[in-house]
């Protein structure tokens, strides 16, 4: 049988690695690219009397077929949600159009060889996409969590960010980018904020606002199946709120780190909780080494990880993983057949760029924090 990887976003590089992993490690791997549909690409359905829906669907570099093929895994790499820019449709029908054909393409992913393991199956990753549904679960199963806010009553937050100090962690609930007259990218991300800040126009969009954590280091938990691998950050060598976000470019000082076996078994709770079976726990030490809970991301990135730490066999686990098929995947301690520098130094950047070109109308802009 065959992996199946589902592209909704050509421009993270990962997808390109893991699908060279596979073909590398001698396993057979489909590629279905939905941003193209229903533009430039097409979506079918087929019932018949007492007989299982056909499914046909525009497919990999060659335009494959999927069809109703049998897949050990299939890896959904981003939440799937056809976009107006996605038609063809005049500005007035787009959002109509926009609309059916999510909806297709919704009832598709659900029918989709029901007997894979999905990473992670849809209706997974939009229950643990839901922030305070993740920090309602995280306190019951014993997690430390901050004190957290969310709201867009600017009473209220006023009030909140007074009893914590004064200075409260400004976060959204999705990650947004945009582009400014002169080209330029800005990205939504982790800040302090006083209560000064504090306006009207604070009720326009609600926001997450949480008490700042004296951390030591930020710790990230990449679980595939049972297989934890955690990686820590120095906090105190970025001016970052959340360090991660600087790992590129100012602070690549990363290790692995053992985690308390309580705090193992949490993250594993919290993961069966929302029948993931993988997905980003971010979390963090704080300087008198108790660890908190901030989130789980069901579609994390990890292959950074391992760009930055080789000695982390992240790119062969994964692919390991996927041909394993069981959420209960444990790896095996040997040799990695296949490691993310090798991708790299092969057709790594080139396969990266051609995904991209073929699947979108313009190249990717890659967008950094200043």
């Amino acid at each position: 049988m065959s992996v199946l990887i589902i592209v909704v976003s050509p421009f993270i590089y990962d997808t390109a690695a893991v699908a060279w992993g596979l073909r590398e490690s001698s396993h057979d791997v489909d590629v279905w690219f939905p941003q193209n549909y229903p533009a430039s690409a097409s979506l079918s359905l087929e019932f018949k009397s007492q007989d299982k829906a056909k499914i046909y669907a525009t497919s990999d570099l060659n335009d494959k077929q999927i069809g109703s093929k049998t897949f050990t895994s299939i890896w959904l790499r981003h939440r799937l949600q056809i976009s107006e820019s996605s038609t063809r449709a005049g500005f007035s029908d787009a959002a109509f159009a926009a609309t059916e054909a999510d909806h297709l393409a919704q009832a598709t992913l659900h029918l989709l060889s029901p007997s894979s393991m999905w990473v992670n199956h849809p209706r997974c990753n939009e229950k643990a996409f839901l922030k305070p549904l993740q920090l309602d679960i995280a306190q019951k199963i014993g997690f430390n969590v901050p004190k957290t806010l969310m709201s867009n009553d600017p009473n209220l937050i006023v009030e909140f960010i007074s009893k914590i100090g004064g200075v409260a962690v400004f976060k959204t609930f999705n990650a947004a980018a945009w582009e400014t007259s002169n080209d330029n990218c800005f990205q939504s991300m982790s800040t302090l904020i006083t209560k000064d800040m504090i306006d009207d126009s604070a009720s326009l969009c609600p926001a997450i606002y949480q008490e700042a954590i004296a951390k030591q280091s930020d710790v990230r938990v990449i679980v595939m199946g049972k297989q934890l691998f955690a990686i820590s950050q120095d906090s105190s060598k970025t001016d970052y709120v959340d360090s991660r976000l600087s790992r590129r470019m100012e602070n690549p000082d990363i290790s692995p780190v053992n985690l308390p076996e309580e705090v193992k078994s949490q993250c594993l709770q919290l993961m069966e909780y929302f029948g993931l079976v993988y997905g980003c726990i971010d979390l963090a030490l704080d300087k008198a080494g108790v660890y908190w809970f901030f989130e789980v991301n069901p579609n994390g990135q990890f292959l950074g990880y391992e760009e930055i730490c080789p000695s982390l066999p992240l790119l062969d686990t994964f692919c390991e993983f996927l041909v394993f098929g069981n959420p209960h995947y444990l790896r095996k301690q040997k040799r990695p057949r296949v490691r993310f520098k090798d991708f790299l130094k092969s057709d790594g950047t080139q396969t990266s760029l051609a995904w991209q070109q073929k699947h979108t109308q313009a190249p990717a802009k890659h967008i950094y924090q200043d």
